[in-house]
């Protein structure tokens, strides 16, 4: 016997409606209230656990050697389209160890 189980994603609208609970309207599907636990990161709908994902948000990295005049980062490695929601998303790029910076990330909320 063999049994195949697969993650779907269920689309719809979802909307944080206190500090930890979450409404989603999904198509074709009544409403239905989640409530995230904070301690174990994880989003329960009906029972079942599921980890939240974000999108991850547009950002600018700026550099400066004397915090006066800021130049944008432009050898940024690419940055995952999602991430785990409370999870820290990291940012990578490459810099000579001789040269002495200051960075700034700027994060845009779409």
């Amino acid at each position: 016997m063999e049994w195949f189980q697969f993650d779907y994603i269920e689309i719809g609208n979802y909307e944080v409606t206190e500090d930890f609970t979450v409404e989603a309207k999904l198509f074709g599907r009544k409403k239905i209230v989640g409530v995230f636990d904070p301690g174990t990161n994880l989003l329960k709908f009906d029972d079942l656990d599921y980890v939240p994902m974000v999108k991850t948000p547009t950002f600018i990295v700026k550099s400066s050697a004397d915090l006066k005049s800021w130049r944008k980062v432009s050898r940024i490695e690419a940055v995952a389209k999602n991430s785990e929601w409370g999870e820290p998303v990291a940012v990578r790029f490459r810099s000579t160890a001789a040269e002495r910076q200051f960075y700034v990330v700027q994060i845009y909320d779409e």
